[in-house]
């Protein structure tokens, strides 16, 4: 190439990069956290970033209230302006406060987001949760009672040791199936006005049974490294262990309402979360003998209304069970056939004792038999085997024996043709049908059934036969189940239960209830993310999954939040739900 023709290429190339639009930048879309490993106590601040020549909204992301490890606290947004060489960019950045339910690695998803007319993704964050709080305590981390956008609060900062939760289970050595009593209980060396669990109680590898929460819990004092505490127990239940091995007892968190100040008319709450510690319990296998057997110790009594029967009458079994065993799980012994009766299913209720520590129960199962024949029946002895965990073997509790016996009434047939007749003298000979025979039989002509009248009659109830199996063959079996009709049965029913809402937190009930019935998804994996991602694959409209989603969340943000609609606004949101209720239902068919 010439030196002339050089010289002109990179004068137009230097022209051409001049001349470019000022302030054209690439705009980007980011997520980070605050830490990537926290305590349960702690709060993740969850950042997202939007880099560009645009200062955006806030985006709708009903996802975040959907999350399955992590609730939403509060939220906020912040921007900033750069000015470099006279372009103008903006640093967009939305704050999500997010508190961690469990521990373990937690993640959160990527974000799908529309912003400055452009469809983003961030990318997916990734936490590692620990018992307790690693991250620097702030002198004011306390939040006010604001249920929808918490704010700080001024209070002093509270010390770990002034404030934990402690887990006591007993026995911490048990067999499949024995009852572990387990106790959380809240130390404290400061006023508590209230400690509610935020954390999901129920967790794999036992029946629990938990005790309900008294309105007012009472105290103790109790003294800890010379350091005297308010000891609270704030929750108790019974764990009876599914499986043999380690049982591991999560950990609960808590959200504690301190009396951080006595100024002003009311005294001012703090918030505080507090987690406990996990706890193992040793599970030991039962013996071979007791392998399918109730494990606890038990009483079995069984009692009859009555030891003297018609033949025609029932008789009621009172059959009568107390122990400390696991009664959602225990079966009844019953009789093998018989010739001489007939025990019919039984009608059982349940009772459980939440003043006693272990938990009790009782089951009373009322049993009705009825005799095939008359004279001493006797009702073999029950036998009701367990398994006693204190005395390690197989105990039997028999019923004993009972005998009933059965008459029968003057008049009653008996299976061999005999036939007692106390008041009735025997026929005279010559009696009986010779006499009907020798009678003069009257006009039966006058009789109704005889007449013409007689035949349409009958023909009604063909009539109401033939409609009725017609509707049996055709309605039922091709007209009522077929899916267009169902789809329309699932929409209407949901459309009139909404009809009925008079408060928010009750759509999120009638939402679950119609996509339990719509999709494939199962109720543990129901969250926002697999719902949205459901409505996308099915090509409904991102506006409709949008409001849907948006109007669900804010239903399940008000079970946890004091959150007051006004009548106006919710039937605003009631009639936009229905719309889209309908729009979706046929986007769907």
């Amino acid at each position: 190439m010439s030196p002339v023709r050089l010289r002109l290429a990179i004068f137009f190339l230097a022209l051409s990069v001049h001349l470019q639009p000022a302030g054209i930048q690439e705009a980007s879309f980011t997520a980070a956290v605050n830490a990537e490993r926290i305590g349960l106590d702690d709060i993740l601040v969850y950042t997202l970033t939007y880099t560009g020549n645009n200062n955006p909204q806030t985006p709708e992301l009903p996802m975040l209230r959907m999350l399955r490890d992590f609730r939403l606290l509060q939220q906020s947004t912040s921007s900033e302006v750069r000015l470099l060489d006279g372009d103008v960019s903006y640093a967009t950045h939305f704050y999500y406060h997010l508190l961690p339910l469990r521990t373990g690695k937690l993640s959160i998803p990527a974000v799908r987001v529309r912003l400055a007319g452009k469809e983003f993704r961030s990318n997916p964050v990734f936490v590692e949760v620990v018992p307790g709080s690693v991250l620097p305590k702030e002198p004011f981390s306390a939040y006010a009672d604001d249920s929808l956008s918490p704010s700080l609060a001024r209070g002093e900062p509270i010390a770990p040791g002034d404030l934990f939760l402690q887990v006591r289970a007993s026995p911490q050595r048990v067999f499949r199936n024995q009852q572990v009593n387990l106790a959380i209980l809240l130390y404290s060396r400061k006023r508590i006005e209230s400690a509610t669990m935020i954390s999901n109680r129920s967790f794999p590898g036992c029946w629990q049974e938990w005790y309900p929460v008294p309105e007012e819990i009472s105290s103790r004092y109790e003294t800890l490294n010379g350091k005297t505490y308010y000891v609270f127990e704030v929750n108790r239940a019974a764990l009876f262990p599914t499986h043999a091995g380690q049982l591991t007892i999560p950990a609960f968190q808590f959200e504690i309402a301190m009396i951080a100040s006595n100024f002003g008319l009311l005294p001012l709450a703090q918030k505080i979360m507090r987690s406990s510690e996990p706890l193992a319990i040793r599970v030991a296998e039962l013996p071979a003998d007791a392998a399918d057997l109730p494990v606890g110790n038990f009483s079995f009594s069984l009692q009859a209304d009555r030891l003297q029967a018609n033949i025609n009458d029932l008789a009621i079994l009172r059959l009568h069970m107390v122990g400390d065993g696991n009664f959602k799980t225990l079966s009844l012994p019953a009789w093998a056939a018989s010739e001489d009766f007939i025990a019919y299913p039984e009608k059982v209720s349940q009772a459980l004792d939440y003043g006693s520590v272990p938990l009790t129960g009782s089951l009373t199962a009322e049993i009705p038999i009825s005799f095939r024949r008359a004279g001493s029946i006797r009702l073999p002895s029950l036998d009701f085997a367990f398994f006693d965990p204190h005395l390690r073997r197989v105990v039997h509790a028999p019923s004993g024996e009972m005998t009933i016996a059965v008459s029968v009434p003057a008049g009653r047939i008996l299976d061999s043709g005999a036939a007692v007749r106390a008041s009735e003298p025997p026929a005279s000979p010559g009696g009986g049908i010779g006499g009907i025979q020798k009678g003069k039989l009257g006009d039966q002509d006058r009789f109704f059934f005889r007449s013409g009248w007689f035949d349409i009659l009958l023909f009604f109830p063909f009539l109401f036969n033939l409609a009725f199996g017609l509707k049996r063959l055709v309605w039922e079996h091709w007209l009522a189940d077929h899916p267009a009709r169902l789809r329309k049965r699932i929409l209407a029913r949901a459309l009139d239960r909404l009809n009925r809402v008079n408060s928010c937190e009750q759509i999120a009930a009638v939402l679950e209830e119609y996509l339990r019935q719509k999709t494939d998804i199962p109720q543990a994996e129901m969250s926002g993310e697999r719902i949205a991602e459901w409505l996308a694959n099915r090509r409904v409209r991102p506006a409709d999954a949008e409001l849907f989603l948006k109007i669900k969340a804010r239903s399940e943000l008000a079970r946890y939040a004091a959150l007051e609609k006004a009548s106006q606004s919710l039937a605003a949101d009631l009639d936009a739900l229905k719309g889209v209720l309908r729009s979706i239902d046929r986007q769907l068919s």
